[in-house]
């Protein structure tokens, strides 16, 4: 089984939450791949607390959206992978994941976070989740 985390943020958090997963998913025999553009994933020795089968993707902080989008659709189309688990809005950390998600055939997962009800209106995410198939709880 083959895991793709996508873990894009400016901060810690998702690319903590991520390492974590990936720790207890290599637990059992999950090989995971972290995708991140946390300006953070250089500093510290992430790839230290993964598994060796493990890997961690890093895709430049300073990319404008465009260039994210353009490398993020680069990435889904060229590894393989048995499930995307996202940690980051439902859509995208900005709205990257609107045109490329229903194109992923693969089983799709959820990291939940509390999101704005204005942002979920704004941007009918009640709609948009269904392309979830599991929605995850951290904790």
């Amino acid at each position: 089984m083959r895991w793709l985390i996508y873990a894009l943020g400016g901060g810690l958090g998702h690319l903590t939450r991520s390492v974590a997963l990936a720790r207890a998913a290599g637990q059992r025999s999950v090989q995971c791949t972290i995708l991140t553009n946390s300006p953070f994933a250089r500093c510290l020795p992430v790839a230290n607390e993964l598994n060796p089968a493990d890997r961690l993707i890093i895709i430049p902080p300073e990319f404008d959206r465009d260039a994210t989008a353009a490398r993020i659709g680069d990435i889904l189309t060229e590894l393989e992978f048995d499930l995307l688990v996202v940690d980051t809005f439902p859509r995208g950390l900005g709205g990257e994941l609107a045109d490329i998600l229903p194109s992923v055939i693969v089983p799709k997962a959820l990291v939940h976070r509390d999101l704005n009800p204005r942002y979920v209106e704004s941007y009918q995410l009640s709609n948009f989740v269904k392309l979830y198939d599991c929605l995850l709880l951290p904790g």
